[in-house]
């Protein structure tokens, strides 16, 4: 895997699709692979694909709610597949739900701001992702979040740039770019 997100990390989409297809097929319960490959997708531009993996990633999200309910981080990963795929209520529902049961797992807060950001909602977006930014630690985490295609609605917004500088901060890593 750690192969997987260094091409994503290094804004190299194209060469981590193929990993995150062999991952993808590996598990049928796996919801988090279609997940990422929705992304990929998107953002080279592959509607087709995007939607396929959608649709895999809702179906698996769903298979593991109905094993638990309490998922949240299944319920943020199914949440992103059901926005891309016009399915906003839906979305909305299993991220008020995923918020609720488990608002302090840091990948399913990721996650759900993504939906939100998806959903081109960058007031919910900035306030999803300002309690990751004050708890996340990993500098790994940060750089994610500076090469995720998902957020790329945001990358200008002020308030987003600021919790950019004030985490590098907190790490001792560069400072953001102006």
């Amino acid at each position: 895997m750690s192969r997987i997100f260094l091409s994503y990390a290094r804004d190299d989409v194209d060469a981590a699709i193929p990993y995150f297809e062999t991952a993808a097929s590996l598990m049928d319960t796996d919801w988090n692979s279609p997940m990422m490959l929705v992304t990929c997708y998107k953002s080279i531009g592959d509607d087709e694909r995007m939607r396929k993996a959608a649709r895999t990633g809702g179906e698996r999200a769903e298979r593991a709610i109905a094993q638990d309910a309490t998922n949240g981080s299944a319920l943020a990963s199914g949440a992103i597949c059901f926005a891309l795929l016009g399915e906003t209520e839906r979305s909305r529902e299993w991220i008020e739900r995923a918020l609720l049961l488990d608002p302090d797992n840091l990948n399913m807060r990721y996650n759900v701001a993504c939906s939100f950001a998806l959903a081109g909602d960058t007031d919910q977006t900035i306030d999803t992702l300002e309690p990751w930014f004050e708890a996340v630690n990993s500098a790994t985490r940060i750089r994610h979040a500076e090469a995720d295609p998902d957020l790329d609605s945001i990358r200008d917004n002020p308030r987003f740039k600021e919790m950019i500088a004030a985490a590098k901060k907190r790490f001792g890593m560069a400072e953001a770019a102006e």
